[in-house]
């Protein structure tokens, strides 16, 4: 099995140094939309999903200013998240 705590830490190091995010409960809506579920606790992830975050994160990364990496990482969360809402509940809004 593939120990995903370093991948964890990593994670943290790049929701701090690349897009600026130090509150709990931001980092963790961003990682349960990157992994595709609701995560408690960044230690809760698998390696796969430490992968997929830290992928996702790598590619908005590729922003030059910081505001432009977050506005990358929260158009994917926001996405995902509209995903997870009922689709009788998104169909409303687009009437």
């Amino acid at each position: 099995m593939r120990d995903a705590s370093k991948m964890v830490t990593k994670i943290n190091t790049l929701f701090t140094a690349t897009f600026g995010m130090k509150g709990r409960s931001d980092k963790l809506r961003a990682v349960s939309a990157l992994a595709g579920r609701q995560v408690e606790s960044s230690k809760d992830l698998t390696w796969d999903e430490c992968k997929a975050v830290i992928d996702s994160m790598e590619q908005a990364a590729q922003a030059p200013q910081e505001s432009d990496r977050v506005a990358r990482l929260l158009a994917l969360v926001s996405a995902w998240e509209d995903s997870q809402r009922p689709a009788a509940e998104r169909e409303s809004e687009d009437i």
